[in-house]
């Protein structure tokens, strides 16, 4: 049996599943937020944990800040749609994008819907909770033409608010969905036997949230007004999720090398990368699990610390997670004939 590495989904498509997983998540992340009080306990019971003095403090704000889910839902619509035009930029023939979104089996096809959906009710969420920001800037603007638009922006924007919990709710759901396809999109290719495996869609979730998690830390790193206590809930749900990852890894990469050539082949490549086990598993996850911890763990003694240790384990957790799914891509072996 012959062994052959693929050369076809290279850093367009990693970037595309990157982005996708990312934007994904940042629109569940956004409709969680608004019941993050009756939600993440359950999801995760260690979001309600209070490892250091300060994070016995008692909540103060009770409503959303909608600062906080304005930027994740905005943000979550344009990974998405970056993500997409890297999708296209990929496949470069006109003809081969309609061949895949007029083929129901194909699971871009399925992927293009979910992709859709998300950018449509996210659009309409975000622009929901922009309204008093665009009524305030075309307050500023005055009569000029550029402030009669942001005024007529602020008018559609206050009538969608009656859909605007709705919206968010189905943005967050399709959300999840294309974070969990871009694993099935992967999964889907039975001759690259790494690849064709269970265990690949839910690292990929698990890592879109993650990222999605890190993301937030860093948009709340350099908010001032925030849900109080919503910082501290989002961290200790990545630390979660980061163990979560690192588990499916080792249970991955220990059912991998009891399959067949390929699977282990492909193990095997991966070790041998330092930007594998020293970019992904060391600085994408066990550094900033470390990071996250401590942090949790310091929280309210000493701001500044946690802000800094926030900023550099969200963008380790970025970096990682695209780098998982670079050398995933790269990592794919063909068994030869198939």
């Amino acid at each position: 049996m012959a062994l052959e590495f693929q050369h076809e989904w290279k850093d367009l498509i990693a970037i595309y599943l990157f982005l996708g997983g990312l934007g994904g998540a940042c629109l569940s992340l956004a409709s969680i937020a608004v019941y993050s009080k009756r939600i993440l306990p359950i999801v995760a019971p260690w979001t309600s944990l209070t490892l250091g003095k300060g994070a016995t403090a008692p909540e103060k704000a009770q409503n959303v800040n909608r600062t906080f889910t304005l930027t994740m839902s905005l943000s979550g619509v344009v990974f998405l749609g970056v993500g997409s035009l890297m999708l296209l930029f990929d496949l470069l023939h006109p003809e081969a994008v309609f061949y895949l979104l007029s083929n129901p089996s194909s699971w871009i096809f399925w992927g293009t819907i979910f992709i859709s959906l998300t950018l449509v009710f996210g659009a309409i969420y975000g622009w929901a909770q922009a309204t008093p920001t665009l009524r305030w800037v075309g307050g500023r603007l005055g009569d000029h033409w550029l402030g009669k638009f942001f005024h007529w922006l602020s008018q559609v924007g206050h009538a969608l608010q009656r859909v605007e919990r709705f919206s968010g709710l189905v943005a967050g759901w399709f959300g999840f969905a294309t974070a969990f396809y871009t694993g099935f999109l992967v999964s889907m290719a039975p001759a690259i036997p790494f690849w064709h495996t269970p265990a690949l869609p839910l690292l990929f979730l698990v890592s879109a949230f993650s990222t999605a998690s890190a993301y937030a830390l860093l948009c709340l790193s350099v908010m001032r007004h925030y849900q109080q206590g919503l910082e501290q809930r989002v961290e200790g749900f990545d630390v979660g999720l980061i163990v979560f990852e690192l588990l499916i890894v080792i249970t991955y990469f220990n059912f991998s090398l009891l399959g067949s050539l390929g699977a282990r082949a492909s193990v095997s490549f991966l070790l041998g990368q330092p930007g594998f086990w020293g970019g992904v598993l060391l600085l994408g996850l066990v550094v900033p699990l470390g990071l996250e911890f401590f942090s949790l763990y310091q929280h309210g003694k000493n701001p500044r610390l946690h802000t800094a240790l926030s900023v550099v384990s969200g963008v380790l957790v970025l970096a990682g997670g695209y780098l998982l799914r670079y050398y995933i891509l790269a990592a794919g072996v063909f068994e030869l004939p198939w």
